[in-house]
């Protein structure tokens, strides 16, 4: 049982995913605790329980309704996040496959490469005619955070909309099924 301890603690990739699932997990909790509660606040849940509605009921009925917008746009968001993390990483060469300069001052590469382990070379691309290999992974986290802040950004504005007909449509859903 202890090796699979050991043999998890090798794979730099699921390190950096523990990492991330450890350390991003409580700001989400708690943006979520805080919707639940303001949606608990409201009127209409006072109603549910005077019609002697379960808490099951009312969380199926109502809750997860209400949720889902925020459950969505959070989704984009934390993607974003992700990346840019992911990026911040990359940058500081920590727990990815970016290969390694052996003894005698070769570069051994991988064969597979991702965004963030292409940027950990960038010291050896500065002042050279290969700039381009690290502009490329920099420019394509870049476009990518901005691309899922915006799309997540304009979803909670469409969401926040008293006449929105997405939103009207999402909490129909559960009495769908």
């Amino acid at each position: 049982h202890f090796q699979l301890f050991i043999d998890f603690l090798k794979d730099d990739k699921l390190i950096m995913t523990l990492l991330i699932t450890i350390f991003g997990w409580s700001k989400l909790a708690h943006i979520l605790t805080e919707k639940v509660s303001e949606i608990l606040a409201q009127d209409f849940i006072e109603g549910e329980i005077a019609i002697g509605k379960s808490k099951l009921e009312i969380a199926v009925q109502n809750l997860v309704p209400h949720m889902i917008p925020s459950l969505i746009v959070l989704f984009f968001l934390e993607i974003a996040m992700v990346l840019q993390l992911m990026a911040q990483i990359g940058i500081f060469g920590m727990f990815l496959s970016g290969g390694y300069v052996n003894a005698d001052g070769d570069l051994n590469v991988p064969f597979e490469f991702d965004w963030a382990s292409m940027l950990i070379f960038a010291y050896m691309f500065f002042g050279t005619d290969k700039i381009y290999l690290v502009l490329f992974p920099a420019a394509a986290f870049a476009v990518s955070i901005i691309v899922f802040n915006l799309f997540g950004e304009g979803l909670r504005l469409e969401f926040e909309k008293r006449t929105s007909r997405v939103i009207t449509f999402i909490r129909r859903i559960p009495s769908y099924l």
